[in-house]
């Protein structure tokens, strides 16, 4: 039973919050704010999460970490509902997040999304005309009565501890988003720097990381000069992020990047080896749906896919 379930007293969301922060911060493969995995097992890479509590939990049930004690499931960008579902589960899904990296300290690795950051600086995002609430809203805050403030505190000390990227021994790179106008200051061993703060305590050093940081889980921009740009900075042949709408739930902006999306009822997933090194087009070929169905079968996600390789390789069509 998950923490919907589980979870009674206001105290024990606090507790859970500062053990969740406990255990990002002490994951065994955390160098800095950057988790490097071995070259074992394999990797479940997730689109953004928005709220949607039907998605993470089936993300949560395709990893099943309890069975594959060498599986390695990343998430990002948990929360604030933008899609206007009419329920926003994000401070449901934060829970869970931190009982599921307590559980399994050194297979989940959530990593920081701007809308986290947003949160952890009390800052709304403005989407399509809308300002989408703070998790920690004025509404929350006041049904949390005296327990709020300690509430809202260890969830941003959660915040804080998240990584901002994760990378392969194969060349693989994963954050929420890639840098662009922070270009000139980003450097990999300015994220494997430990700051001893938390990912987003900005003190002495860590002010240009977190200039940096801002800059990796905001932009925007995939043009191929960017992306190889990035991709030479980081030394990854192929950059996977999320932070964009797919209408189809995948991008291929350019032959570097995949974007990934699991906001909504099309949600799509990377599955890979670890220890297996994949080219850029076969990396687009591995993408799959989180949950196929009639309206979206696997047959539709095959002819994306294989649209978008012909796009940018010109691979004849099956």
């Amino acid at each position: 039973m998950g923490l919907l379930g589980m979870l009674t007293g206001q105290g024990k969301v606090v507790s859970l919050f500062e053990e969740g922060a406990e255990a990002l911060r002490k994951d065994k493969y955390r160098k800095g704010d950057v988790i490097e995995l071995p070259p074992q097992g394999d990797l479940i890479l997730t689109g953004d999460i928005h709220g949607n509590l039907d998605n993470y939990e089936e993300v949560v049930a395709r990893a099943a970490l309890d069975k594959n004690p060498q599986r390695h499931l990343v998430i990002h960008e948990l929360i604030h509902d933008f899609c206007n579902r009419g329920k926003d589960f994000s401070y449901e899904i934060l829970q869970e997040a931190a009982e599921l990296k307590i559980a399994f300290p050194d297979q989940l690795h959530i990593i920081l999304g701007n809308h986290e950051l947003a949160e952890y600086e009390d800052m709304p995002i403005k989407k399509d005309g809308r300002v989408i609430p703070l998790v920690f809203s004025e509404s929350r805050m006041k049904a949390l009565g005296s327990t709020g403030a300690d509430i809202r505190a260890a969830a941003k000390k959660f915040i804080s501890s998240m990584p901002v990227a994760v990378r392969t021994q194969a060349n693989v790179w994963f954050s929420h988003s890639t840098s662009s106008k922070a270009m000139n200051k980003f450097s990999l061993g300015l994220l494997e720097k430990a700051t001893g703060a938390g990912t987003v305590s900005a003190k002495g050093d860590a002010v240009v990381k977190m200039e940096v940081v801002k800059d990796l889980v905001w932009s925007r921009d995939h043009t191929p000069v960017i992306a190889a740009a990035f991709s030479q900075k980081v030394g990854c042949d192929v950059l996977v992020v999320g932070h964009e709408f797919a209408v189809d739930g995948l991008l291929v902006p350019n032959t570097r990047h995949i974007i990934l999306d699991c906001t909504r009822e099309n949600a799509c997933i990377l599955y890979l080896k670890l220890d297996k090194k994949y080219s850029h087009r076969q990396m687009v070929e591995q993408v799959q749906y989180l949950k196929p169905t009639s309206e979206f079968p696997k047959e539709k996600l095959v002819a994306l896919k294989q649209a978008a390789l012909q796009r940018l390789y010109s691979v004849k069509p099956a």
